[in-house]
């Protein structure tokens, strides 16, 4: 079973509360490739493959550094050397990465009792996002909340 993770990016960004069923039309590269990415992983695992597309990926820092910031790490950056400019017209739904965790443990359940035989498995794709609705300023100024950014 094969589980990559893409994106909300993979839609225009038009409207609120995307469903898996709505057309895809990427506005930048990022989400055209994850798109490409998701295309090319249902082709060749076809049942065996379940996307997960998810907004902003939030939580602690990794035990193993990632080559780049991540964006909280980014914003109390940013916000630590003073003021700072964010976007206020993009919304996100930022997801905890501790969710995507167990959705991930729960879908390798499920592939195991289809493998024991329990029902026919296929290929799926689900979108993945927290409650709250925010815009990167209203991220930006929750980080300087819990930073204690002033």
């Amino acid at each position: 079973m094969l589980v990559p993770l893409s994106t909300d990016q993979v839609y225009d960004g038009s409207r609120p509360h995307w469903v898996e069923g709505d057309a895809c039309r990427p506005v930048n590269a990022y989400g055209a490739s994850k798109q490409e990415a998701e295309r090319v992983v249902q082709a060749e695992w076809g049942p065996h493959s379940v996307v997960l597309r998810s907004s902003i990926i939030v939580g602690p820092q990794p035990r193993t550094p990632v080559p780049r910031t991540l964006f909280l790490q980014f914003v109390d950056g940013a916000l630590a050397k003073g003021p700072a400019d964010f976007f206020q017209d993009e919304w996100r739904n930022p997801v905890y990465v501790q969710d995507i965790v167990a959705i991930v443990v729960q879908l390798v359940r499920e592939q195991a009792g289809l493998a024991a035989g329990q029902a026919h498995p296929r290929a799926r794709t689900y979108n993945m996002g927290g409650p709250d609705r925010l815009s990167r300023v209203d991220m930006a100024l929750q980080v300087a909340e819990a930073r204690g950014h002033g």
